[in-house]
């Protein structure tokens, strides 16, 4: 238990923003815990299980390994995650709904979610100028979990509004892996009251 509590504020502290010749860095870490036991002889075991351990929860957006991130650590990249980071905090990332409709009975019968970033400086992005850089960062997990949430709530009201719609939300594969996005799904379509086929989750391999 001490390990884990020692562990806990060594993250907290390398977690604080730093400053780096002007670019502003936020920074995030896995922690591996390894425990010699009496047949435990080699150094680079100890050292491979938690490293692969972190690796996956890297992967499910929950922690962030060096080893797997170099090639990716540009000057502007940097700078982007660290943006990204205060767009999720200060909630500009907004969602815009593209209508789908009927060619028949010519009625809207849904809605499409898709994520834009209204960025302080550049204006509205596309999100394929920014969800790679999510993905690299390790945010893409807070940045689906953040969408999901917004299209809940929307499609609430448009219900109390008197309108059925259906409406898609994209998600990338690892989200779906990863077994917590979609307890949080059904959780929050329960705690809205809406039934469950009011949400199409839509698997992406590309920002949209």
């Amino acid at each position: 238990m001490e390990l884990f509590e020692l562990a806990g504020r060594v993250r907290g502290v390398l977690k604080n923003p730093l400053r780096v010749e002007n670019v502003d860095l936020s920074v995030d870490v896995s922690v591996g815990i390894a425990v010699c036991e009496s047949a435990d002889t080699s150094a680079l075991e100890l050292l491979r299980r938690p490293t692969s351990r972190c690796t996956r929860r890297s992967r499910r957006g929950s922690g962030c390994c060096a080893s797997t991130w170099p090639e990716h650590c540009s000057r502007s990249r940097l700078r982007r995650g660290g943006e990204l980071r205060q767009a999720i905090a200060h909630d500009q990332l907004v969602v815009w709904y593209q209508p789908q409709v009927d060619t028949r009975s010519r009625q809207v019968v849904g809605m499409e979610a898709l994520v834009r970033w209204k960025h302080p400086t550049e204006g509205l992005l596309m999100p394929m100028t920014f969800l790679p850089d999510a993905r690299r960062s390790g945010l893409n997990a807070r940045t689906d979990r953040g969408l999901m949430r917004r299209v809940v709530a929307d499609a609430r009201g448009w219900l109390d509004a008197g309108f059925a719609f259906r409406v898609a939300l994209k998600c990338a594969p690892p989200e779906l892996v990863d077994s917590s996005f979609l307890s949080e799904l059904f959780q929050a379509l329960d705690l809205a009251g809406l039934p469950g086929d009011t949400l199409v989750v839509e698997i992406t391999g590309t920002p949209s």
